[in-house]
């Protein structure tokens, strides 16, 4: 470290140095350790400094040569402090940082990172359309976690994400792309696509369900039999947690009428599909779409990568997973439904005291009249569909 000169020019010892302009000392005891503005009292600043190379010959401070040399480096030491069990949205959190911002930014240093570089790397997916504005938010809430933890444990000195959460797009009244019904009709019918994930989109497109939803959904969790139309039991995601939104003891778990042509789909990917598939017949505790490779729920990483390949297979544009939920709002709503009953199917329970004086048994026929508006010819004749795929 180069020697500088203090008020009165004289010369100062390695890791002090005098800002002439602010009148002030600032210590750094070695070279990649932070910076501590003192003061303007000399003895003040070299006891300071004595102190602190105490502290690091002690083993009580580390110099940053010793701690995290890249933001790739901090993520990972981030992600293995964590809890998976407290943090269920652990894995997806980091796979989006390792998608959208390490390409970027992962081999510089955590402190290297500016604010304007970090925010014009946020809003590349947004701009493209591969991350919605609450999904920014999110990612940036990740970073920000991510420096804080670098910040407690001296792996870095300052959070970029701090200055950024009013300069990220708004959450309101987002425009969020919904696919076409022809578009849907290439993702359930066009041969290009495994049978089981045209299974899994089917779902999503006849059920509302949220991609976690219907990973999560069992053959126990059908009813071929139930009056009017089939029904589904929603009561869990991926691996068994609970329901976006459930607290505690309120599950938010609803049961939501079978489309009659998911119902069709489901007892042809039962009867032969599944075993096709996975080599062998289905039980009551598979799930309806597992991963074949463990035979586990799939994660959203899986659906979310599947999905982005699957897209420019088939030329259909990517709309992102929740595109076919939205697909199913829109279109039943244009069919007829009403919004105050669509939203049973759709979303969890609010548990508004109006609930407790309804009778959720009288609601049935509604909701499958609801669920039937959803008319999409197209869906029903994919020979035409294929014919001019070939």
């Amino acid at each position: 470290m180069k020697k500088c000169r203090g008020p009165f020019g004289e010369d100062l010892p390695q890791g002090l140095t005098y800002d002439h302009v602010k009148k002030r000392f600032r210590i750094q005891p070695a070279p990649g350790m932070k910076r501590e503005s003192v003061g303007p009292h000399k003895g003040r600043a070299l006891r300071l400094l004595a102190q602190r190379r105490k502290e690091i010959k002690d083993g009580k401070r580390r110099p940053r040569a010793q701690r995290a040399s890249t933001l790739n480096a901090l993520a990972g030491h981030w992600f293995d402090s964590q809890d998976p069990e407290a943090v269920p949205s652990l894995k997806r959190n980091f796979n989006q940082y390792e998608l959208h911002i390490a390409p970027h930014l992962g081999t510089l240093k955590p402190d290297d990172v500016r604010p304007p570089e970090l925010l014009e790397v946020l809003l590349m997916p947004y701009r493209a359309g591969e991350l919605a504005a609450a999904s920014v938010h999110n990612l940036r809430g990740t970073l920000s976690s991510m420096y804080e933890h670098g910040r407690f444990h001296e792996f870095c000195d300052s959070n970029p994400c701090t200055r950024l959460r009013k300069k990220l797009p708004s959450k309101r009244n987002q425009k969020r792309p919904t696919y076409s019904d022809s578009e849907v009709a290439v993702l359930l019918h066009d041969p290009r696509i495994a049978d089981d994930w045209r299974t899994f989109y089917a779902l999503q497109a006849f059920a509302g369900m949220r991609c976690g939803e219907a990973a999560g959904l069992r053959w126990s969790d059908l009813d071929f039999k139930a009056p009017i139309l089939g029904s589904l039991f929603i009561h869990c995601q991926y691996n068994d947690r609970p329901l976006k939104t459930a607290t505690g003891d309120d599950g938010k778990e609803r049961v939501i009428p079978m489309h009659p042509m998911l119902g069709t789909i489901l007892r042809k990917w039962k009867l032969g599909g599944f075993a096709a598939r996975y080599g062998r017949l289905p039980t009551d505790s598979d799930r309806i779409v597992p991963d074949a490779r463990s035979m586990a729920a799939l994660t959203y990483s899986v659906i979310d990568k599947r999905l982005r390949r699957v897209c420019p297979t088939v030329d259909v544009p990517l709309k992102g997973t929740h595109g076919l939920r939205r697909f199913f709002i829109t279109y039943t709503r244009r069919g007829g439904a009403t919004p105050d009953v669509l939203e049973r199917v759709t979303h969890n329970a609010k548990g508004g005291i109006i609930d407790t004086y309804t009778d959720s048994g009288g609601m049935w026929p509604r909701l499958c009249d609801a669920v039937q508006c959803l008319s999409a010819p197209t869906l029903e004749a994919p020979r035409t569909l294929i014919r001019t795929l070939k």
